[in-house]
């Protein structure tokens, strides 16, 4: 109505009545001085008094609710604003080269107004977005260039259209969980962002919302997420003549992570990307885990193994024994487990095999068992070494391979029962140093006489398992010696197994479990197993998810399609999850 009135001097008073100022209704009045706005007034919209460059100062009604996008852009000499408690929306750049903005941002370059983030360009450095902000312009932050990190708070919702667009020097975003979706070129342009986590509250992702982001080779993107526009990850623009389709280029090395079946899957597939498969078995509990495992791997099972979840001792030298067609669920020792219940009710069981005695699973849960119209045996010795060989005497009758592992730790044999069960191999039980256990001493001695082993091999370095022991047990097999496989901690250790036996554990995945705790990867090992899958050791107790150095070279030689997880986010937590997919892209 008064655009581009360069002679309109003085002030303009609005009538009471009107309830909106329309776009651009006063740009470019360039010797307007000042402006009465009635408190009928709801909206201020775009561009409504841009480039007014004589107005020094604006009162804006309590009525008012929305400032439009540059609505007050380019008045350079407005220094004297009054924004009221009520408006819960201002647009993009609404106030950007003020000198009341300017001001503001010496102050604090974050500038905040009644809860409502108005321009981040000056920002520096790493930035944490207060809890106040409800709501974050479009483009609020786009060429920001000095910003490295930005955490956005939980009173965000949405990341508005070209929010970190061309912020060419921002590497690391924290969103929410409560996120819920990533609008159009959200973050284009921005080539130094090389790790973005998407929170599993997003359901939408929209069309070239990660465009052109260079160093972004790897994203994990959770089964929330149901829409995901075109050319949203991967692309970049390679401008030669005129503009057209054939202009969209591909990063031929970019890998989308995610679960089967899931829009993740199909963006990949359909824009010919590399997908790496994530999964996590996990329930409320070690037992319900252990059920969930059992799920995954068997439709039905006429026979179950039932092992302590309090107690490894008599448990870990199993999982060869029930590898091939039988899972291992777990139980305490006085109370059987609903979740162990309700997983032997599903597979139609009929047999259950308790392993260890009555010390490890009460009387009162075989009775239980029984009451249930199931047939129940144990495999149990007077001690820990005498059921391992009663176990390992029903694993094979000549076996050519077999794998000593310390009676009193249960991290070097898990990193063995996925492969001791593929190559359908007995764990066997040894002390430090001293002499064989009797019972041990006499299965040996059998297989000896039977002249079948070939291979001995002992896991954990000389601290768990003497030389000298070592080699008594390799003499009792009548092997001149047995193969040590050992690292200088249980998670390196993991990794001379996996690399030792990689052509047996040949499966396109890897399982990943914590090495700080045993029922995980003790149920988890017939499912690693049956995918000739290796176990994966991490280290849960540590604050940050660091991965060693020879870790990263594994995953990176292993290259994986298909990354599962064992237990909850305590167990393996997600950042573990996408440190190790981005190792095995």
């Amino acid at each position: 109505a008064f655009y581009g009135c360069n002679n309109l001097k003085g002030s303009v008073i609005i009538p009471s009545g009107i309830t909106t100022i329309e776009n651009g209704i006063f740009t470019d009045c360039w010797s307007l001085e000042s402006v009465t706005i009635p408190d009928t007034v709801t909206t201020i919209s775009d561009f409504a008094f841009e480039r007014c460059r004589s107005l020094t100062s604006v009162t804006i009604p309590s009525s008012v609710t929305t400032i439009g996008g540059l609505a007050f852009a380019s008045c350079i000499n407005l220094s004297d604003i009054t924004i009221p408690t009520g408006v819960t929306e201002i647009e993009m750049h609404a106030f950007s080269q003020t000198e009341w903005l300017e001001n503001k941002q010496k102050e604090n370059p974050l500038v905040v107004v009644n809860n409502i983030l108005i321009d981040g360009e000056t920002c520096k450095g790493d930035v944490i977005v207060p809890n106040s902000v409800k709501k974050i312009a479009e483009s609020a932050f786009s060429f920001a260039d000095n910003i490295k990190t930005i955490t956005i708070p939980s009173s965000i919702t949405t990341i508005d259209s070209f929010t970190f667009s061309d912020c060419a020097n921002l590497e690391t975003v924290f969103l929410p969980n409560t996120i819920t979706s990533i609008d159009f070129y959200a973050f284009g342009y921005s080539k130094n962002l090389s790790h973005i986590t998407i929170p599993d509250s997003v359901t939408e992702i929209d069309d070239e919302a990660f465009f052109e982001c260079e160093k972004l080779k790897c994203v994990t993107i959770p089964s929330s997420v149901t829409t995901i526009g075109d050319k949203a990850f991967g692309y970049y623009f390679e401008l030669e003549d005129l503009p057209s389709d054939d202009c969209y280029k591909k990063y031929e090395d970019f890998t989308i992570c995610g679960e089967k079946g899931t829009a993740a899957e199909k963006y990949a597939n359909e824009n010919g990307f590399k997908f790496i498969a994530l999964s996590r078995l996990a329930g409320s509990n070690r037992y319900d885990t252990a059920a969930k495992r059992s799920q995954a791997s068997f439709d039905k099972a006429d026979t179950v193994y039932l092992a302590s979840g309090e107690n490894y001792a008599d448990a870990l030298a199993a999982v060869p024994l029930a590898a091939d067609d039988s899972p291992i669920l777990l139980t305490s020792k006085n109370l059987l487990s609903d979740d162990s219940l309700a997983e032997i009710k599903r597979l139609i069981a009929k047999n259950v095999i308790i392993l260890g005695g009555e010390g490890a699973i009460s009387k009162t849960v075989e009775n239980k068992l029984k009451a249930e119209g199931l047939n129940t045996s144990r495999i149990a010795g007077k001690n820990r070494f005498e059921t391992a060989t009663k176990i390992a005497e029903k694993v094979a009758d000549k076996p050519e391979d077999v794998f000593f592992v310390y009676y009193n730790g249960f991290a070097d044999a898990l990193s063995a029962s996925a492969v001791a069960a593929v190559k359908n191999a007995p764990i066997i039980y040894l002390p430090t140093k001293g002499e064989l256990n009797a019972e041990t001493a006499a299965y040996l001695k059998e297989l000896k006489n039977k002249n079948c082993v070939k291979n001995a091999y002992v896991i954990g370095g000389e601290g768990v398992i003497s030389d000298d022991m070592a080699n008594k047990a390799a003499k009792a097999l009548g092997l001149e010696k047995a193969t040590r496989l050992a690292g200088k901690d249980r998670f390196e250790t993991n990794l001379e197994v996996n690399k030792k036996f990689a052509s047996d554990m040949y499966g396109n995945m890897v399982c990943v479990a914590t090495g700080m705790d045993f029922p995980d990867a003790l149920s988890g090992g017939v499912y690693a197993a049956k995918n000739k899958a290796p176990l994966f050791f991490i280290n849960s107790k540590t604050k940050t998810a660091t991965l060693s150095e020879n870790q990263t070279a594994y995953l990176k030689a292993k290259a994986a399609g298909n990354i599962v997880a064992f237990g909850g986010t305590g167990a393996v937590s997600d950042k573990y999850l996408e440190e190790i997919t981005k190792c095995s892209k």
